[in-house]
């Protein structure tokens, strides 16, 4: 069964799959060749099933047969995603048959703009517009050239997620939280997982890959390996990990702009 490891780009999925590697892991030393959470739709998942990934629609449609191949290997399958809980030309992204859980990692989106302009490489108005366009799609360039996922907008993405099959057991993560409470929310991550997918609880081990997986040792990690998840060369993935940056980077007409058309949900997570 698949668990999901979601997010809008930007907002900590890494940081919580670096953790998980180090979690289930026996291995010693942390790698980004062993990172947890394979990208879905992989193009090796497409080639194997034949699909004509280039085709953004024979994509779509085969998103639930995918994760029924995957999920035949009765195994725990861990997947990251930037997708949105969405349904495309009748097909749902995905469904209660096949997931068994999901870690949704949510960031304040005034902060997302920020990293992800960097990470990207284009202005704050452009990462803007694309926050607030509910046709933004994931464009990837390694291994090949596609289009992956529907993110849509960042409220949008955000409350598609959180109404994920009422009936089953979400956790929603803050980014913040991560930062501020560190220890309590990765042991939240850990109960979550012991609770939903029978994951036994080790305080050992937790303590071990939250000291293994600090923002400052896997930044040390890429500067020293590189890291192909890295869009803009020129940029760090791992660039600053702090939270606030937009009170001195972000431009005061962008963050009103944020602030008055995702209000609610701000509100709702605790960012105003």
């Amino acid at each position: 069964m698949i668990v999901w490891i979601s997010s809008y780009p930007k907002s900590g999925n890494t940081w919580i799959r670096l953790f998980l590697s180090s979690y289930l892991n026996k291995k010693s030393n942390l790698s980004f060749d062993n990172i947890i959470g394979d990208d879905f739709p992989s193009i090796k998942l497409l080639k194997n099933l034949n699909v004509d990934f280039k085709k953004f629609n024979d994509l779509t449609k085969n998103w639930v047969l995918a994760q029924e191949y995957l999920n035949l290997n009765g195994k725990l399958n861990f997947l990251k995603t930037h997708n949105a809980l969405v349904t495309h030309e009748g097909t749902p992204f995905t469904n209660s048959e096949n997931t068994l859980a999901t870690i949704y990692i949510v960031r304040d989106p005034r902060d997302v703009a920020v990293s992800y302009s960097h990470h990207l490489g284009k202005t704050q108005k452009q990462i803007v517009e694309m926050m607030f366009d509910r046709t933004n799609h994931e464009y990837v360039t390694y291994p090949e050239k596609f289009f992956r996922s529907v993110i849509c907008t960042w409220s949008d993405h955000y409350k598609s997620w959180k109404m994920f099959i009422r009936n089953r057991k979400i956790f929603i993560v803050r980014y913040e939280d991560l930062i501020n409470n560190t220890y309590k929310t990765f042991e939240k991550i850990a109960i979550y997982l012991q609770e939903t997918c029978l994951i036994n609880f080790d305080e050992s081990k937790l303590k071990k890959s939250i000291e293994e997986t600090s923002f400052s040792k896997i930044s040390k990690l890429e500067k020293e390996n590189g890291f192909n998840e890295s869009f803009n060369k020129n940029v760090t993935f791992f660039r600053e990990g702090k939270i606030g940056s937009w009170k001195k980077e972000l431009d005061k007409t962008l963050e009103d702009k944020i602030r008055n058309n995702f209000k609610e949900e701000m509100q709702e997570l605790g960012y105003l």
